[in-house]
């Protein structure tokens, strides 16, 4: 991964969702010692310490730290996130990107809850940072876009 340092345009990750649940195990293993060295150098030892907010933030952290050294000026990062977490991991993508670089949220309906004596959570969000928002081209339109002329 070090090769594409600086090198990749757009990112779109689905982390694991944070459910509380203890017994989960990362399963990156990364174990190759020019990635641990250069994993070392970009994030430090923040990225062992699991007693900043929890387990899934610190294991969030350093992966974070990562696809931002990868992404060029004008790259952005699109992440999936349910309400859950949402608030917590916007606060951990402002640390590592900025918040001068959050380019905005899409909410997207994903389920129907038949159940009235609940409010209903029908929503997961996308949330997308730029590496360096004023590198951004101020318009991002399709030319292919058919739904919307002019």
């Amino acid at each position: 991964m070090p090769e594409f340092e600086g090198q990749v345009k757009c990112i779109y990750i689905d982390p694991p969702y944070n459910t509380g649940n203890e017994g989960w195990v990362d399963t990156d293993a990364v174990n190759d010692p020019k990635m641990k060295r250069w994993l070392g150098q970009g994030v430090g030892k923040e990225g062992e310490d699991l007693s900043r907010h929890d387990k899934w933030l610190c294991m969030m952290y350093p992966r974070l730290k990562l696809l931002h050294r990868l992404l060029r000026p004008e790259g952005v990062l699109f992440t999936s996130m349910d309400r859950n977490e949402m608030a917590t991991f916007k606060l951990l993508l402002e640390e590592v990107f900025g918040a001068g670089n959050w380019v905005g949220e899409i909410a997207w309906r994903n389920v129907t809850d038949n159940n009235p004596t609940n409010i209903c959570l029908e929503h997961e969000y996308v949330l997308c940072f730029a590496k360096s928002k004023s590198a951004l081209s101020p318009v991002w339109k399709s030319p292919y876009l058919d739904a919307k002329k002019g």
